[in-house]
């Protein structure tokens, strides 16, 4: 039988989290439908592509695209989601976009297990910058 706590934690780590060094959840699914959406992700069978207008969007971001290119790793790729079944966006670019949404106060870490908070800023920077729509 869970406890409260057990099934709390269990819920925030479904809705956001950490997968390695990249956004998972609901929340990391959300934002990467929300790249695909606006090109700068193009889904293909061996993962994802980085669009035409990709780069400009990132910069505007603060994601310069030419220095992850540089990295030993892939710059993007498909990670099927545990709890959503959907992909969300790993690799170089994944790690990157996690970083900057800390960096910019949009998302927090949690004390004690991977789950992150989506603050109030975050919310409304998602759904305004990038489309992603969170909910209540």
């Amino acid at each position: 039988m869970l406890s409260l706590r057990d099934a709390s934690v269990g819920d925030a780590l479904r809705f956001a989290r950490t997968c390695y060094d990249h956004l998972a959840g609901r929340v990391g699914v959300e934002l990467t439908a929300a790249l695909e959406r606006q090109g700068v992700l193009v889904s293909g069978e061996a993962g994802y592509a980085v669009g035409p207008s990709g780069s400009a969007r990132l910069e505007a971001l603060g994601i310069g695209l030419e220095q992850l290119t540089r990295q030993r790793r892939p710059l993007a790729r498909k990670c099927l989601d545990w709890s959503e079944r959907r992909p969300h966006v790993a690799g170089a670019l994944g790690a990157a976009v996690a970083a900057r949404c800390f960096e910019l106060g949009w998302l927090r870490r949690r004390d004690g297990n991977r789950s992150i908070e989506v603050t109030a800023l975050g919310r409304e920077r998602l759904r305004r910058d990038l489309g992603v729509e969170l909910g209540s």
